[in-house]
Formats: C-alpha cells, structure tokens, sequence
C-alpha cells in the first residue's frame, strides 16, 4: 500500500479473505462478536504476497480502515492495542470516515508471531455511543493472543520414527492425549529406576457444558483456549501439560512432591477464578482439581498415576468443586 492512508480495501484493490484464507481467524472473528457484543469483528493480515487480507461479520467487507504506511501497514504504531471513542473526534481520515458511517468505537489488537512481530489486527466496531469497557478489551486482547498460536501441524505429517513431537490441540495450543500420556509413562518409567518423585495434576472446568448451553460454544471455546494460555505460562521448561479430552488437562510434573503439585494447582485454580466471564458473573469460570504423587505400591506404571489424579478429581467435584484434593497413594489405597 502506499504512504496515504486506505479510504477502502475494496477501492485500493485489496481482497477480502477467500474461502480458502477466511477459516484463518474465523473463530476469533465470531469469538470477539459474541464475547464483546459488538456489531462488527474484523481480522486483517498480509499474504505470502504482502497483500492486505481483511475477513469480518455483519457488513464489514469493503469497509475503509486505518492501515498507513510501510512503517506502520497495520495502523497500530507498534502498540499491542489500539481503541478510540468517540470516532468522530479522530484526526485520521480513515476512522472519520467510519464515524461518517455511523460508527461511534473502534478497537484493534495486534495478532503477533512467536518472536513479537506484528502480522495482523483483531478489531472490533460499534454504533452504540459508548466506550470499550475493560472486559471488552481484555477479550480483544486475550483472543488476538491467542490468534498468533503458530498452528499445530496435522496428525499425519508427524514422522512415526519422533514420538516426543506433540501433536498440538488447535484451540488451546497444548499437547494431545496420546503424546502426554507417553510423556507420563517415559517419566514413571525414570522416577522408578532412579527414586525421582513424581507428581500429576488432572482438572477439569466446571460446568463448562451449561456455559455452553446458556451462552453459546464460543463462550466455551474462549475459555478453553484461556486456560491453555494460562497452563503455557505456569509450566516449567521441564514440564508436560496437554489437553486430554473436552474440558479436562493434565500435567506431568518431573522431579516434584505432591505438596509442590498441590502449590501449582492452587495457583492454576485461583488465576482461572479470577477472571469471570463478562457476559455472565453468575456462569464465573472455575476450576476443580485432582492432584497425585507417585508411591512404590504404584510401580512403574504411569496408568496408575492416572488413576488416583483422577480420582482425586472426582472427590475434589463431590465436595463442591473449584478446589484442590491431593492423593496420598492409588486408588486402591483410598
């Protein structure tokens, strides 16, 4: 594009997502729709061929947008979020047009790769004459973040001579099951041959199935990938988290005590509580957590690691649920 800024993608020759390219944000795209319950979501990226790519809901396609100069192609200036109400105050040409359209907000995140670089925008629009609550532009925020998750290579071209290559959950962006339960049987198979302690954290989101129902999938898919983002960050270089299935995560802790197991878990379960959900304070996220550490009477087997984690899961749901209940030996022992 050149130095002036874009009066339209549509006028300056600029293609919208096709069919092929749109799937690339789409979840993101729909995902801050509904969670920011906004009346336009847009997402915006350069091709392989450095031309401007834009996919939206609900009449954004051909819309004129604040993209400038070589030095600045996506309009943020180098900030990680940008957000202006009411627009037609705005000195920039493109955004006074957009209030001449009727809108009054406008916001935009950066989409950023593994080493910070800006490749894209996640924005949002609205008519309602009023400022972005904080709720709003943390969704923006979180789901831009998570939009720059490099995207997890397909099952089949993972060689079959590499088993410690995860093959990543797309949504959260953490291990499958079947890596992270081999990762837990190496690590069993270690403790017991050299007398390491072991532990192994299993938790699940609670009542994640009536979020889904009273507020939609995307709701729920939201917070999956949170709590994704939020496991990346807890997790030492050493550790294995993964997603085994639905709402339900596991991690492999080498070298560390059930009370060390316990430490991490408390902290998990009170970031996840810490943020409710802004659409509906009374469906807050939470979580209810089982905690287990290896025993002689287990042997070598990480199954029976498993086994008690998970039963002492299913006790910390039995007594309410958001909270920690550790295993002092398999479930043969309880």
């Amino acid at each position: 594009m050149s130095s002036q800024i874009a009066d339209s993608a549509c006028m300056q020759g600029v293609p919208t997502a096709s069919p092929s390219t749109a799937p690339r944000y789409d979840f993101h795209i729909r995902a801050v729709g509904k969670l920011c319950g906004v009346a336009v979501a847009f997402a915006a990226w350069r091709d392989e061929h450095g031309r401007l790519v834009q996919h939206g809901s609900n009449g954004f396609h051909c819309m004129p947008l604040p993209f400038s100069s070589a030095a600045d192609p996506l309009g943020l200036a180098g900030q990680p979020l940008r957000h202006l109400h009411p627009l037609a105050n705005a000195t920039d040409p493109a955004l006074r047009q957009l209030a001449d359209s009727g809108y009054r907000s406008y916001a935009a995140a950066a989409i950023q790769d593994g080493n910070g670089g800006e490749i894209g925008l996640l924005g949002m629009l609205d008519r309602r004459g009023e400022a972005y609550t904080e709720e709003q532009l943390h969704w923006l925020v979180e789901l831009a973040h998570q939009a720059g998750q490099p995207c997890p290579e397909p099952a089949t071209a993972v060689p079959a001579n590499a088993p410690d290559l995860p093959v990543r959950d797309p949504l959260t962006g953490l291990p499958q099951r079947d890596w992270l339960m081999a990762r837990l049987q190496e690590e069993s198979l270690r403790s017991h041959r050299f007398n390491l302690p072991l532990a192994l954290i299993v938790f699940d989101l609670d009542r994640l199935g009536e979020l889904n129902a009273q507020l939609g999938h995307d709701h729920g898919n939201a917070a999956l990938a949170r709590v994704g983002r939020l496991l990346r960050q807890a997790l030492r270089r050493t550790d294995a988290g993964g997603r085994l299935a639905g709402d339900r995560f596991a991690i492999v802790l080498p070298n560390t005590t059930a009370e060390g197991a316990a430490t991490l878990a408390e902290v998990l379960r009170g970031r996840i509580e810490s943020r409710p959900n802004p659409l509906e304070p009374a469906l807050a996220m939470s979580a209810s957590f089982g905690v287990s550490a290896i025993t002689a009477e287990m042997g070598n087997q990480g199954s029976h690691l498993l086994d008690a984690a998970t039963h002492a899961l299913d006790k910390a749901r039995q007594q309410g649920r958001n909270r920690v209940v550790v295993s002092l030996g398999s479930t043969t022992l309880q």
